[in-house]
């Protein structure tokens, strides 16, 4: 079994400076900052099949589990552009933050399918049908965020990391 989920949370300021901010009145400061998590699952599958037929219609219902492993990477990106000026790390994408990371984790993947239908002829039939699916182990964009914001890494940076 193979899954896939890339989440992405980006968050864009557009700013501008006051009389009295240090910046020249009017200043433009654009802030960004890139949340990011693309994970893949790969495991083995078992499950079971069951329907059952009365006249023209039945109802089916499929179960499987998967055993395997979520590759999870994460990446966080940020930039601060003040006029002409490109600064590495946003507000909430820090230096000390930014950057890739990837972890392996183990993960179980249950589903459940519902479907009840009818044949219309002998080889067609129509049916409605609902599946749950459940992905333990799963990195997402907004669970990366540390709102703890360090004011001495606001770019321009003013002390060293």
């Amino acid at each position: 079994r193979y899954l896939n989920l890339r989440d992405e949370l980006t968050i864009r300021e557009d700013l501008t400076a006051l009389p009295g901010s240090g910046l020249p009145a009017g200043s433009r400061i654009l802030v960004s900052d890139r949340f990011r998590t693309d994970n893949d699952f790969h495991g083995a599958a078992v499950g079971t099949y069951y329907e059952r037929r009365a006249g023209g219609l039945f109802v089916g219902l499929r179960t499987s589990v998967a055993l395997g492993v979520s590759h999870q990477e994460t990446t966080i990106a940020g930039s601060t552009a003040l006029g002409p000026n490109v600064f590495p790390g946003g507000l909430l994408a820090q230096q000390s933050n930014i950057g890739t990371s990837t972890n392996d984790e183990f993960a179980v993947v249950p589903e459940v399918g519902v479907r009840l239908g009818g044949f219309i002829t002998e080889r067609f039939q129509a049916f409605v049908g609902y599946d749950w699916l459940y992905w333990s182990n799963v990195a997402r964009a907004g669970d990366q965020i540390d709102l703890r914001v360090n004011p001495n890494q606001l770019a321009p940076a003013q002390v060293p990391l």
